[in-house]
């Protein structure tokens, strides 16, 4: 089990990995791209100090293009990345 501010690195490093997955290559056969979206799709919920964040994550493989999806709110309210940035800020001490 991670704790929160490893989830959080976690988010952020999947993130700039997979923010330029339109032009990766996807699996050959099935087994590795159904691993790929395994890997990389998921939910992640956290409450810091009353604020709830939410951040899902959606990465699909077809036969011949990669797509990532992040959806961010942060109390219900539709966010960009940077709410998780100054999450980990948060979380630091740094702010």
């Amino acid at each position: 089990m991670l704790t929160m501010i490893e989830e959080v690195k976690e988010v952020l490093k999947n993130h700039a990995f997979l923010k330029h997955s339109y032009f990766f290559n996807p699996g050959k056969i099935a087994r590795d791209r159904k691993y790929h979206e395994s890997l990389y799709n998921n939910i992640y919920n956290w409450d810091y100090n009353g604020t709830v964040y939410e951040v899902e994550m959606y990465y699909k493989e077809l036969n011949n293009k990669c797509y990532y999806i992040v959806s961010v709110k942060e109390n219900g309210i539709k966010k960009d990345m940077r709410a998780v940035k100054n999450l980990l800020k948060k979380l630091e001490g740094r702010v």
